[in-house]
């Protein structure tokens, strides 16, 4: 459940790149004056867009690289547990 929460969390900080920095000058002076909910947090990021790129990267990647950690630990305990298992079949059979 946890890996898969972290792949949504990959998804949307990927989408969030994506969509942050393929928008458009015009459309950014248009966020300024708007009502809607985050228009003008997403204005102040673009007129920073070095810290906008380097904080949506960090944190894409602290996800990863938590989503790998747990991928190995999962796969590892997984992997002990079968081993376990093949290990007191054959104590068995040879008895």
């Amino acid at each position: 459940m946890l890996l898969i929460i972290l792949i949504i969390l990959s998804g949307a900080f990927s989408g969030a790149e994506i969509a942050l920095t393929s928008l458009s000058p015009a459309k950014t002076k248009l966020l300024k004056s708007s009502k809607h909910f985050g228009c003008k947090a997403v204005y102040k990021l673009k007129k920073q867009p070095e810290n906008l790129l380097i904080t949506i990267l960090i944190g894409n990647n602290l996800v990863n690289i938590l989503a790998t950690v747990v991928a190995i630990v999962t796969t590892i305990i997984q992997v002990k547990n079968r081993l376990l298992l093949m290990v007191m079949m054959a104590i068995i059979a040879k008895n």
